[in-house]
C-alpha cells in the first residue's frame, strides 16, 4: 500500500502526521484491529478505539494510535476487503446509532 497522503488543502500538521505513517507502522495497527475485531466483534468504531487504547497498554509492541488513526486503519482494512460492515447497527456511549465492523 502506498504512503497515505494529505489532501492538498489539509494544514502542514496533517502532512506531518502522514509522514509518519510508515508501512510498518499502519500494519502493525492493522493487525491489532483484526485481532481485536476477531476476539470482541462486531465492533463500533468508538468500542475499537477503546479496545485499542487497552490492547495497545498492554502489549507495548502495539504503536499508540490517535482515534482518527485507528478508524483511517479500520477503512484500509474494509478497502482492502479484510474487515466490512456488519449486518446489525449498534449504540454509541449517547445511544446514537453507529455501524458495526466485522471480520470478512
Amino acid at each position: 500500500m502506498p504512503a497515505p497522503l494529505a489532501r492538498p488543502h489539509d494544514p502542514e500538521t496533517s502532512w506531518d502526521a502522514a509522514d509518519a505513517q510508515t508501512t510498518t507502522r499502519r500494519q502493525l495497527v492493522q493487525a491489532a484491529i483484526v485481532t481485536l475485531i476477531n476476539n470482541h466483534g462486531p465492533l463500533s468504531d468508538e468500542r475499537l478505539v477503546d479496545l485499542y487504547e487497552a490492547h495497545q497498554f498492554m502489549h507495548p509492541s502495539v504503536p499508540a494510535a490517535t482515534p482518527q488513526s485507528i478508524r483511517t486503519r479500520r477503512n484500509e482494512l474494509v478497502v482492502e476487503g479484510k474487515v466490512r460492515a456488519a449486518s446489525a447497527r449498534g449504540r454509541t456511549r449517547t445511544g446514537s446509532s453507529c455501524q458495526l465492523w466485522t471480520l470478512a
